[in-house]
C-alpha cells in the first residue's frame, strides 16, 4: 500500500490531496498523508529537491531541469516527485495519474476521464519532463461590473484545468479596478493552491485619470482640435495623470501583492483617442503610452509591465528611448490572417506582423503574445478550429525568441466552441514536439469512444471551414470577421465564393454529428455531440449573416446596389441576430457560460445590430471600426 510524504508548504499539500483524491476515486481505497516518513507503505513523497534528499537520501538532478519542469523516480520502494518550482511538484502528480489512464482534456466533470479499477500500480523509472515555454497562460476577458457565483464556479473549474494541463499564469483581464476577483479569499486561495503566476490588467487604464475631476482640472484630460475632453485617454504629458495611473496600480498591489505582471491597456479603439495638445501633438500613441507605462515600470522595478503592440500601436519604430527591462512587448495580432500561420511568406497580411514580432524584439527585452485563438468576440461566436494553425505560429513564435504566451478564453463558452484548440494549446505551450492530429484522435477516442471516426471526420470538415471562412490576407484592412470592409473587389468576390463552400461545409458537419447522435448508445457521448450540434446551429447561423452583410457591403460599394436594397438587406439582418440572441439566451448557462452568454446577447448580437443600423443609415463609405 502506498502513504503520501509531503512536504509542508500549500503547493505540495494540495499536490498530496490531489493524488489522495483521485486515489480514492478510481480504487476506492484511502491513501493517508503524512509530513513525516512512516514505517508502513511504499511512500510517494512530493516536495523540494532538499526535502527529497532528506526524506529519501536520493539527489535531485536538478541540472536537468527547466523552468517549472519535473521529476519523477519510482521503483518498488519509493517514488518521489520534485522540481525547481512548488508547482512542478503537482504536475508530477498530474503525470503520475494520467500515466494510469486519467485524463482532463478540457474543463469541467464532463472533461474527466479516470480508469476504471480496483488496483492501481504507478509506472516504474525516471521521468524527466520540461516546458518549452516558460510562461504558459490562459487570460479570461470579462467585462461584468459585478462578478456572480456562477461566474467564479466557471472559473475554478477553469483553474483546475490548467493545473491539470500544466498552465502556470492566469490573467484576468477588465475587472482589476474594482478588484473584485482577486478581494475574493477563494480565488486566491484556488491560485495559491497551485502556485500559479498571477497577471491582472485591461482596456481600463484611462480611467485611473477620474473623470469627475475634468471641470476642475481639464488639463489632466486629452485636447482635439484645441478641446479638452473627458473621453478616450488622458493627456500622457500631464505629469499629475501619469501619477494617478502609477497610484493606481500602486493600490491594487497593496491589495493583492501576489501580483506580477500588470496589463496597462488603453481605450480599445481603432484610429487612437490621445491627445493633441501642444506638449502631445508631435507624439505617435506609441509614445504617449509608453509615457505612462515607463512611469508605473520605474515606480515599480519589481512588477513586470507590459506595452501592448496592438491596433495604433503595433509600429513601434518612434520608440528609441532606453527601456526599463522590466518592460515587455505584450504582442496582439488581432487583424492578422488566421487562415495561415505567421510566417507565411505568402501572406501579405501575416507579413506584416510577422515583421512587427521582429522589430519589437529590438526595442523590448522579451515579447509576450497575447493569442487569440479560442477568442468567441474575435470569431463571432462561430466555432472554429485553429489546431493547425496555433501548432505552427507556435513554432515560429519560438523561432521568434518567444517564450511566454497568453491564450484569451471565455471559460466556459470556450470549452463550449473550442475545446480541441483548448487541448492542443495546452499540450503544444508544454511541448513543441506533440503532433497536434495525435492530440485530435486522442481527444476523439476518450471523448466520443465509438464515434471517434465521425469526429475525425468532423474536425477535419471544421478545419477546411475554417480556412474558407478567416482568409483574410488579400484585403487591404480588416477588422475582424464582424466588419470586412469592402476595399478589394477581386479578393472580395473571391472572399465571397469561398463563404458558399465555407456554408456548405457546415451542413456537412451538421449531418455528421446527427448520424453520429443516432448511432451511438452512450449518454456521455451523445450529451457531447448534442453539445457540438448547438455550436453549429450558431455557426451556421453566424456564417449566413457575415456571407449576407459581406455580399451586401461588396455590392453597394463596386456592383451599383441600390439604397433601398441595401437597407432591406440590413433589416434582415438584424431580425436575424434578434432570433439569433434569443437562441444564444435560451442555452443552458452549464454549457456557454454566464460570461458567455451576456457576450453573445449583448455584445455579438445587441452591439452589431446596432452597428448594422449604422450602415443602414450612413452606408457603406464611412469606414466603420467600432461598435
Amino acid at each position: 500500500m502506498y502513504q503520501i510524504v509531503y512536504e509542508q508548504h500549500t503547493v505540495y499539500e494540495f499536490a498530496a490531496e490531489e493524488l489522495a483524491k483521485y486515489y480514492a476515486k478510481i480504487t476506492g481505497q484511502i491513501l493517508l498523508r503524512h509530513k513525516t516518513l512512516q514505517q508502513q507503505g511504499t511512500p510517494i513523497v512530493l516536495g523540494s529537491p532538499a526535502f527529497i534528499k532528506e526524506v529519501l537520501g536520493v539527489a535531485v538532478p536538478t541540472e536537468k531541469l527547466r523552468y517549472d519542469g519535473y521529476w519523477i523516480l519510482s521503483d518498488d520502494q519509493k517514488i518521489a516527485v520534485s522540481g525547481l518550482e512548488k508547482r512542478s511538484v503537482l504536475y508530477g502528480v498530474y503525470r503520475l495519474l494520467e500515466d494510469v489512464g486519467c485524463k482532463w482534456m478540457f474543463p469541467g466533470p464532463e472533461g474527466e476521464i479516470l480508469p476504471k479499477t480496483k488496483t492501481l500500480q504507478f509506472k516504474q523509472g525516471e521521468i524527466i519532463d520540461n516546458p518549452d515555454f516558460e510562461v504558459r497562460a490562459s487570460t479570461d476577458d470579462t467585462k461584468m461590473d459585478e462578478i456572480p457565483d456562477s461566474y467564479i464556479i466557471e472559473t475554478l473549474e477553469k483553474f483546475d484545468w490548467a493545473g491539470k494541463n500544466r498552465l502556470n499564469t492566469y490573467f484576468q483581464g477588465c475587472n482589476m479596478f474594482n478588484g473584485d476577483m482577486y478581494l475574493r479569499p477563494m480565488i486566491m486561495r484556488e491560485l495559491n493552491k497551485r502556485g500559479f503566476r498571477l497577471e491582472v490588467g485591461g482596456h481600463s487604464t484611462w480611467i485611473y485619470v477620474r473623470r469627475e475631476l475634468f471641470g476642475e482640472k481639464p488639463e489632466l484630460f486629452r485636447e482635439v482640435d484645441g478641446v479638452r475632453r473627458a473621453d478616450g485617454n488622458f493627456c500622457s504629458s500631464n505629469s499629475e495623470a501619469v501619477q494617478m495611473v502609477v497610484d493606481g496600480v500602486g493600490n491594487l498591489l497593496k491589495q493583492v501583492p501576489a501580483i506580477e505582471c500588470f496589463h496597462l491597456w488603453f481605450e480599445d479603439t481603432f484610429g487612437g483617442s490621445w491627445c493633441t495638445c501642444e506638449k502631445c501633438k508631435d507624439l505617435t500613441p506609441a509614445q504617449q503610452m509608453m509615457n505612462v507605462i515607463k512611469a508605473v515600470a520605474l515606480a515599480y522595478p519589481q512588477l513586470h509591465v507590459d506595452f501592448i503592440l496592438y491596433h495604433d500601436s503595433g509600429d513601434v519604430s518612434s520608440i528609441t528611448q532606453q527601456l526599463p527591462e522590466n518592460i515587455s512587448a505584450y504582442y496582439a495580432p488581432r487583424e492578422r490572417c488566421y487562415a495561415h500561420r505567421l510566417s507565411d511568406p505568402d501572406c501579405a497580411r501575416n507579413v506584416v506582423y510577422h515583421d512587427q514580432v521582429r522589430h519589437a524584439r529590438e526595442v523590448f527585452a522579451s515579447i509576450y503574445p497575447f493569442e487569440y485563438w479560442t477568442d468567441m468576440i474575435l470569431f463571432n461566436k462561430m466555432g472554429i478550429n485553429l489546431q493547425r494553425t496555433m501548432h505552427e505560429d507556435l513554432f515560429d513564435y519560438k523561432d521568434l525568441g518567444v517564450n511566454a504566451i497568453t491564450l484569451l478564453m471565455f471559460n466556459r463558452y470556450s470549452w463550449f466552441a473550442y475545446k480541441l484548440s483548448m487541448a492542443t494549446f495546452a499540450r503544444h505551450t508544454w511541448s513543441m514536439d506533440c503532433d497536434y492530429m495525435a492530440v485530435r484522435k486522442e481527444l476523439c477516442d476518450i471523448y466520443y469512444k465509438d464515434q471517434s471516426a465521425a469526429m475525425m471526420t468532423y474536425y477535419d470538415l471544421q478545419e477546411q471551414f475554417t480556412d474558407l471562412m478567416l482568409q483574410f490576407c488579400g484585403y487591404d484592412d480588416v477588422h475582424d470577421i464582424r466588419n470586412i470592409i469592402p476595399l478589394n473587389p477581386e479578393f472580395g468576390e473571391k472572399h465571397l465564393q469561398d463563404l458558399v463552400k465555407a456554408e456548405s461545409i457546415l451542413k456537412e458537419m451538421e449531418a455528421v454529428l446527427n448520424e453520429a447522435i443516432n448511432a451511438t448508445d452512450d449518454v456521455a457521448v451523445c450529451y457531447l455531440l448534442h453539445s457540438e450540434l448547438q455550436s453549429v446551429y450558431v455557426t451556421q447561423k453566424t456564417a449566413s449573416i457575415t456571407h449576407r452583410l459581406m455580399r451586401a457591403r461588396q455590392d453597394k460599394a463596386f456592383n451599383g446596389m441600390s439604397d433601398e436594397a441595401f437597407d432591406k438587406v440590413m433589416d434582415d439582418l438584424i431580425a436575424d441576430h434578434e432570433v439569433l440572441a434569443e437562441y444564444g439566451y435560451s442555452l443552458p448557462t452549464a454549457l456557454v457560460g454566464i460570461n458567455g452568454k451576456t457576450t453573445f446577447e449583448d455584445h455579438l448580437c445587441g452591439d452589431l445590430n446596432t452597428f448594422y443600423r449604422t450602415l443602414k443609415s450612413q452606408g457603406v463609405a464611412k469606414d466603420f471600426k467600432t461598435f
